[in-house]
Formats: structure tokens, C-alpha cells, sequence
């Protein structure tokens, strides 16, 4: 694993697993989700070797104003030879609903773990977040695009950001975006544990090496990107 990530990628695994879990169990996710694919990604995180996620969620928000507008979250990654070699993820918010550009993203935000082994890796900080960017797979297959046809100009730059996780990243989201019933997974005792300890694996180790790092007066971009 990067130095900058948690200890282990089974220990990674294991985290998102359990997201997976509570997910599954929530009938918040289940009554408010008119679109996602948690029953099969969570039956393969069960079965046989968990390696790769590619999740997606789908509901409807209010919290735009007078206009609704539907939202998608999304979680990727992708292990190889006991690396974990890209993770991202990702909410993507549509125009408003009835409106001509309802089926169209209007505006979207990513956390992305960049593998150093990537092409051009050291242009970039490992961890980063990024707004527009390329769609994930589930996406593009759906037929779903940008309103914008080239946003290459408005995806830079990739900010240095703390790494991420499956439960970080939606409790932060839902936190703003999500509706009520959404909200209240993020108050049950079950939620706010796994939330604590995705803090304490990931969040807490990253943000010693930050300190180190400062103490030993090296530079940010040495810690936050490669070869640098």
C-alpha cells in the first residue's frame, strides 16, 4: 500500500466490506434508492475473492433549492497482485428534474487514490480531489454524459486531499446532499462506529505522516506527490 495509505490492502478491504454491510442491511438505502447495484456488489464482496468495486447509488434530492435534482454516488476500485492500483470516488449531480437537461451531469466532484506505477503519476498528488473528470464505467455504459461535451479545461487542477474510503466519502456527501431518510443511516449507532473506525485506520495514520513530515521541515509537495 501507498505510504500515505492505511496499513494493509486486506486491512482496506476488510473496511469497504463492512461498508458494503451496513449498507445492505439499511432500508434507507433500499426505500430512497430508486437505482443502485448493492445486491450484487455486496453478494461478490461475499463471495470469493473481494477485489474490485464498482458501486453506484441513485436518488432524488432536494436539498437544491426549489428544484429537485437527481444524484448519484458512486465507489470504485481495483486490486492487483495484492496492490491496490486505482480508487475513486465519485457524486455526480444531474440538471434539475423535468427540466431539458435532466439526464445530463451538470456538475461533478471525485476523490481519486492514484497508483504511483500510473502514467504521468507525478504530474498529479497521489490523493486528490477533482471536479468533472472522466465518468466511471457504470455511467458512460448507461449512456449518461457531461451537458458540457469538453470539460478537460474545468477538470484541473486535481487538489491535494486526505485519502478516502467508501464510508468517509458518503457520510460526508449524504451529510449535504442526501434526503432525510438518508440521513438518519448516518445516526445509527451501527454507522457512526464504522465511520469511527475508517477514521482511525485511514484518516488517523495519513494525518501523523502529515505532521511528521512537516516536523522533519520537508516540503507538502514531497508528501503529497510522487517522486517529488
Amino acid at each position: 500500500m501507498d505510504k500515505l495509505f492505511c496499513d494493509s490492502i486486506s486491512e482496506y478491504l476488510e473496511l469497504e466490506k463492512n461498508t458494503l454491510k451496513v449498507l445492505h442491511g439499511s432500508k434507507y438505502i433500499w426505500e430512497e434508492c430508486f437505482q443502485t447495484n448493492l445486491k450484487s456488489v455486496y453478494s461478490q464482496a461475499l463471495g470469493g475473492k473481494f477485489s474490485t468495486l464498482n458501486l453506484y447509488l441513485r436518488f432524488c434530492s432536494s436539498a437544491f433549492g426549489s428544484k429537485s435534482h437527481e444524484v448519484s454516488l458512486g465507489g470504485y476500485f481495483f486490486c492487483s497482485s495484492n496492490r491496490l492500483t486505482r480508487a475513486t470516488y465519485s457524486a455526480e449531480i444531474f440538471g434539475a428534474v423535468n427540466s431539458d437537461v435532466s439526464k445530463k451531469i451538470v456538475s461533478r466532484l471525485h476523490f481519486d487514490y492514484s497508483s504511483r506505477n500510473e502514467p504521468n503519476a507525478s504530474q498529479h498528488p497521489v490523493f486528490h480531489i477533482q471536479m468533472w473528470g472522466e465518468l466511471p464505467k457504470y455511467l458512460e455504459d448507461s449512456g449518461v454524459g457531461y451537458q458540457f461535451k469538453d470539460n478537460s479545461a474545468m477538470s484541473c487542477p486535481r487538489v491535494p486531499f486526505a485519502p478516502m474510503s467508501l464510508a468517509l466519502f458518503l457520510d460526508m456527501i449524504i451529510k449535504e446532499l442526501g434526503t432525510d431518510k438518508l440521513r438518519r443511516l448516518l445516526w445509527s449507532t451501527e454507522w457512526q462506529g464504522l465511520v469511527k473506525q475508517h477514521e482511525e485506520k485511514i484518516l488517523m495514520p495519513f494525518f501523523k505522516r502529515l505532521q511528521d513530515c512537516l516536523s522533519r521541515g520537508d516540503h507538502l509537495s514531497k508528501f503529497y506527490y510522487v517522486d517529488r
